[in-house]
């Protein structure tokens, strides 16, 4: 293992979260592994974010802040500066469940061979109820995430040598992953509570949308009956949400 570079690079990607970005950013200094580097990219943030970032300065390691196309192409710059050998996404408004998560992952590391490895999560809700959430433990090219983006680490040669698709605005995520699996890279699943996921983001709140998405990632990758097989179950998913959408708003009006 190179000793000369950090172990991890966490990476915040942030755009107007005045009021969530320092919980992330405290959450991730927490850290007791002290082989990390901290990157933050802002969208060019204007509602006091900068501000709440400027106190932390001196424990970040890199910060940039400048407009983007979008998460995916904040994240992509975000890789392009990481000098670690794994990358973790942990966005603003997402925290790790506490400061051991990073020396438990190391743990983990050394004692397997692995590209990709991924743990479980905790999802916070808006009304403030936690829900665990555990991950699938065998890898598979499916039709969504089997796995929570934030509970994830990949080596960061993969992701420079990849990237994100910035075509997509919710599914580029699940289009790596696939592309990983497609080039049999080696995932491994933690027995690990990595994260809490806050469920407020764009990808919760507009679910049929993202997964309109998915419909052309699946398109663009799988083949045969692998996508007959997808395209099946996300047109089920979506039609479900729709109707049940329709429903609650019919309710509410009377």
């Amino acid at each position: 293992m190179d000793t000369e570079r950090p172990l991890f690079t966490i990476i915040t990607v942030v755009y107007n979260c005045a009021d969530s970005i320092e919980q992330t950013i405290q959450s991730v200094l927490s850290q007791t592994c002290p082989s990390m580097e901290y990157i933050i990219v802002d969208g060019g943030s204007t509602d006091g974010t900068l501000e709440i970032i400027e106190r932390y300065k001196t424990s970040v390691t890199k910060f940039i802040s400048k407009p983007d196309k979008g998460i995916y192409d904040a994240m992509n710059r975000g890789i392009s500066m990481a000098e670690g050998q794994w990358v973790n996404f942990m966005n603003s408004g997402d925290t790790f469940t506490d400061p051991s998560v990073l020396a438990q992952v190391k743990e983990f590391i050394e004692k397997g061979n692995y590209d990709i490895i991924y743990g479980d999560i905790y999802e916070l809700f808006p009304d403030g109820t936690q829900h665990r959430k555990e991950a699938e433990h065998r890898p598979t090219s499916k039709h969504r995430m089997f796995f929570c983006h934030q509970a994830s680490f990949v080596k960061t040669e993969i992701l420079k040598a990849i990237g994100f698709d910035i075509r997509y605005r919710m599914s580029a995520d699940l289009k790596f992953f696939k592309q990983c699996y497609n080039k049999r890279y080696r995932f491994g699943h933690m027995p690990i509570q990595v994260a809490i996921f806050d469920k407020k983001g764009i990808s919760s709140r507009k679910r049929d949308l993202g997964l309109m998405e998915n419909i052309r990632v699946v398109n663009e990758l799988d083949h045969s009956w692998a996508r007959t097989k997808s395209l099946i179950r996300l047109w089920f998913t979506i039609t479900y949400i729709r109707k049940i959408r329709r429903h609650t708003r019919s309710k509410m009006s009377y």
